[in-house]
């Protein structure tokens, strides 16, 4: 029985570290992809969603609000208030690919 006991753990040590092994390589998931008509289709006035204090973007997307939230600081307020503002909203909406799927 003893021996039965050890042989189950470590052929379960082995499986674990076959997982870990394998998946080493692996390529990490991309960030959520964004559809790029995503904010101007349901905002075709953008500059309506934001402050009166905000600065002129060069664009009507995403993609132009990322010009300037790119360091880490300004992403995560970005993010976050995006989040924040559309939680009722499906991720569909504006994501694409399985990361969309709730």
């Amino acid at each position: 029985m003893k021996k039965i006991v050890i042989l189950i753990s470590v052929l379960i040590a082995v499986f674990l570290i076959g997982i870990v092994v394998a998946n080493e390589g692996a390529a990490a998931p991309a960030a959520n992809p964004i559809k790029e008509e995503s904010c101007s289709r349901c905002h075709p006035k953008f500059k309506s969603v934001l402050q009166d204090s905000h600065p002129p973007i060069p664009g009507n997307d995403y993609k132009a609000c990322k010009e300037c939230h790119s360091s880490e600081e300004n992403k995560k307020r970005l993010i976050d208030k995006v989040h924040e503002r559309h939680n009722k909203s499906k991720c569909s909406s504006c994501h694409t690919g399985e990361e969309a799927k709730p």
